[in-house]
């Protein structure tokens, strides 16, 4: 057994820093909440700087093949709401901040679980997100984690599995389209 013998002024201090680490990733998750809950909530009815209006949407969720999908309000709500924090999450990511990175990983994971089954199915984020958080739980050696990274890597390989199939035949069918596409 060792003990570390700190005084109390240095003891202050560490507690000090994590309030304000806690604070600063709480600030953090209000934030890109707040700018894609507006984002989320924005009319089917757009005004130009002319003043005409179309409605053409502002921002449009499609399928793996490139298909746009209906959704009902609150669940494209809490769709967008899902790939912003993941966004955010994996911005985090890149700057190695994997502590901020995974608590906007598990806000996305919480968007997505707002969402349908069907909806999940349809799109990869939801598995990509499993994979990300997996991957802040590595980089942390957060070992007391494992449990839940092994769960949350056979959900993405179902997730892949669905959206791509077997074989990932439906993914050779969008390198085939887009190779048409261009030639």
């Amino acid at each position: 057994m060792m003990v570390l013998k700190v005084s109390d002024a240095e003891w202050k201090l560490q507690l000090s820093e994590e309030e304000e680490k806690k604070k600063n990733q709480k600030e953090s998750l209000q934030r890109t909440q707040k700018g894609f809950q507006i984002l989320s909530e924005r009319g089917a009815i757009y005004t130009h700087t002319d003043g005409s209006e179309d409605s053409s949407p502002f921002l449009e969720i499609a399928d793996q093949r490139g298909n746009p999908l209906k959704i009902p309000p609150q669940e494209k709500k809490a769709l967008i709401l899902a790939m912003g924090f993941h966004e955010k999450g994996r911005s985090l990511m890149k700057k190695k901040q994997f502590d901020n990175a995974l608590c906007h990983l598990l806000q996305a994971d919480q968007q997505f679980s707002r969402c349908g089954s069907a909806l999940l199915a349809s799109v990869d984020n939801f598995a990509v997100l499993q994979l990300d958080v997996v991957w802040c739980y590595r980089a942390l050696e957060a070992l007391s984690c494992l449990d839940d990274g092994r769960s949350r890597l056979q959900i993405a390989e179902d997730c892949f599995l669905r959206c791509y199939g077997e074989r990932q035949q439906r993914l050779l069918m969008i390198k085939v389209r887009v190779i048409e596409t261009f030639t």
